[in-house]
């Protein structure tokens, strides 16, 4: 079951879906903490299968696997209250022969963003921000003040840039933003 790579098409799809047939929804995304550390006795798969079944056994909407040691969820028939609450009960009870725990980050559609770009970047903020805060967390995402940095482009950088706003729709800066979170997922991961 274990998957090398994270298919986040997937978790953009079904924000995508969401965001078209929803007025609001929950997405939460759950990333195992400490998963290649070697301490359980369980195989990848096998501990990528438990804590799958384990999520969708304990918590009252389902989860879905993205890939590496993260899940996902979009929850459009329960309150904020209930998903943590429920968050947190699982994290007290993930089964002993794991050995882990998870950082969980959790957006709310439009209240924390207003496309699948955005709130996809929130959860992965979130992710980051618990991690560097001691993993084991749940963090809300936040709106993020956006710093001004210069940088310098080509002529014809500006005007593909300019070219591609039109035709998606979309601002410039936001395109850059996406193409930045894009590269850092690719270097990072």
């Amino acid at each position: 079951m274990f998957i090398d790579e994270r298919k986040t098409e997937n978790l953009i799809n079904k924000l995508t879906y969401y965001i078209n047939n929803s007025e609001s929804f929950i997405a939460l995304l759950i990333d195992i903490d400490d998963f290649h550390d070697g301490r359980s006795t369980l195989s990848r798969d096998e501990k990528i299968r438990k804590i799958h079944e384990f999520l969708n056994e304990n918590l009252s909407f389902s989860v879905n696997y993205l890939g590496k040691d993260e899940f996902f969820s979009i929850c459009s028939d329960f309150s904020i209250e209930h998903v943590i609450s429920e968050l947190y009960v699982s994290k007290k009870n993930l089964p002993n022969d794991i050995l882990t725990s998870f950082t969980a980050g959790i957006a709310e559609y439009p209240k924390n963003g207003k496309d699948e770009i955005e709130i996809f970047r929130l959860l992965e903020e979130s992710i980051y921000q618990g991690k560097k805060e001691g993993k084991n967390k749940i963090i809300f995402a936040h709106d993020t003040k956006m710093k001004m940095k210069n940088n310098y482009y080509t002529t014809i950088q500006l005007e593909r840039l300019n070219e591609l706003s039109r035709v998606s729709g979309r601002n410039e800066s936001s395109l850059l933003r996406e193409a930045l979170d894009i590269l850092l997922r690719i270097r990072l991961d």
